[in-house]
């Protein structure tokens, strides 16, 4: 079952990023297009010794947080899309998402499954919590301490990840961090209704 559940949350990421790019298709502008080619172009002067990193980190800092800022609006309808996916479809399918129903698991939690425990999973796991508070300081914090802010919490997230697998794979129980924290655990399903 440990195999079935990482197959599981890889077929649920692999569903939202196909879904996210067919979105991201709609948002293309010419401001972001300009923005990789400034990041691009500002690579390439890095690379070739032509700029020191500090200037190098400051311009690409100041790069990505008008790059953040001109996809908001696509990050805020992601940060829905996740919200959707991994908290309200699975209260309504009694703790599957579409990865765990493919591999008939689900999340149980003795009681009731609640939303709460959904959203705490899903900000632990899923990146709804780092999504949240990069749209939240976006609008708080200069660009260099939004980038480096950002960044460390993005790094947070990949090891909260990695933490969740190696958990799976050799805790005894089978138990993540994310059910750890909740006090919620992934089960087999025999026959997916």
């Amino acid at each position: 079952m440990k195999s079935k559940r990482i197959f599981a949350y890889l077929i649920d990421m692999i569903i939202l990023i196909f879904i996210l790019f067919i979105i991201g298709i709609f948002f293309k502008n010419q401001n972001v297009e300009s923005l990789h080619l400034e990041a691009i172009e500002l690579h390439q002067t890095f690379l070739s010794k032509e700029v020191g990193f500090a200037t190098y980190i400051n311009h690409y800092s100041s790069i990505m947080h008008d790059l953040s800022k001109q996809t908001f609006l696509y990050t805020f309808i992601g940060l829905l899309i996740m919200s959707v996916y991994f908290v309200w479809i699975p209260y309504k399918w009694k703790g599957q998402t579409l990865g765990k129903r493919a591999m008939h698991l689900k999340i149980h939690k003795k009681g009731e499954l609640t939303i709460q425990s959904l959203l705490y999973r899903a900000i632990l796991i899923n990146g709804l919590g780092y999504v949240t508070v990069s749209l939240l300081l976006l609008w708080i914090l200069p660009s260099f301490s939004y980038f480096f802010t950002i960044s460390s919490i993005c790094i947070l997230q990949v090891i909260l990840v990695i933490v969740s697998f190696f958990m799976i794979l050799y805790n005894k129980d089978g138990k993540s961090l994310e059910d750890l924290l909740t006090d919620t655990e992934v089960i087999h399903v025999e026959e997916v209704k």
